[in-house]
């Protein structure tokens, strides 16, 4: 029977993130399981940090600014009010993720996977959600004007009340769920 690893602070987490990045990170979650993890407030910029799993992680207030995610996972992550001003999640799954009052300026959503996430009150002016799937998420009270969610899959998602002027809204998909605000995409073929 092996011992489990002892649980860092979270000023020892950013050590490691900083020190060895996503496969540190990674291989330390895996020793210690993928209980709830609450690293709110951490300031993690300007990193390459493919493939991280921040699943069932508390990220709240933390700062991400210009980091790359791309292929990683944040599934059910809380991300209140974080700032990812041209942060990069490539190819992420951030199903039933909650970013609320988070600043998406100019990040890049590009090919994830938003199911079912809360993305309220977020400001994501210039942000890109080309080929994202967003199935059923919300974007209630969001700043939304020229953001790009070209073939993006908006089915049963909610932009009730959000600011959508400029979107780029070409080959969205969309259906009857799908509320929409101050601008919605032509008609289905």
């Amino acid at each position: 029977m092996t011992e489990k690893a002892k649980i860092k602070s979270k000023a020892e987490i950013a050590e490691l993130l900083t020190e060895g990045g996503a496969s540190a990170f990674n291989a330390y979650r895996q020793d210690v399981g993928y209980d709830f993890l609450d690293l709110t407030g951490i300031q993690l910029t300007h990193m390459d940090l493919t493939g991280i799993n921040f699943s069932n992680v508390n990220l709240s207030n933390a700062i991400l600014d210009y980091t790359y995610f791309g292929e990683a996972r944040f599934v059910l992550s809380e991300m209140h009010h974080c700032s990812c001003i041209e942060t990069d999640f490539y190819m992420t799954s951030m199903e039933e993720a909650d970013l609320t009052g988070s600043n998406l300026t100019d990040a890049n959503f590009s090919s994830a996977q938003l199911v079912e996430a809360v993305l309220n009150q977020v400001n994501a002016k210039g942000t890109s959600f080309r080929d994202a799937t967003l199935t059923d998420s919300f974007f209630i009270k969001a700043q939304l004007s020229d953001t790009d969610f070209t073939d993006a899959n908006c089915s049963g998602a909610n932009f009730t009340d959000s600011n959508m002027e400029w979107a780029i809204l070409t080959d969205v998909q969309y259906n009857d769920k799908t509320r929409w605000s101050n601008q919605q995409p032509e008609p289905n073929q």
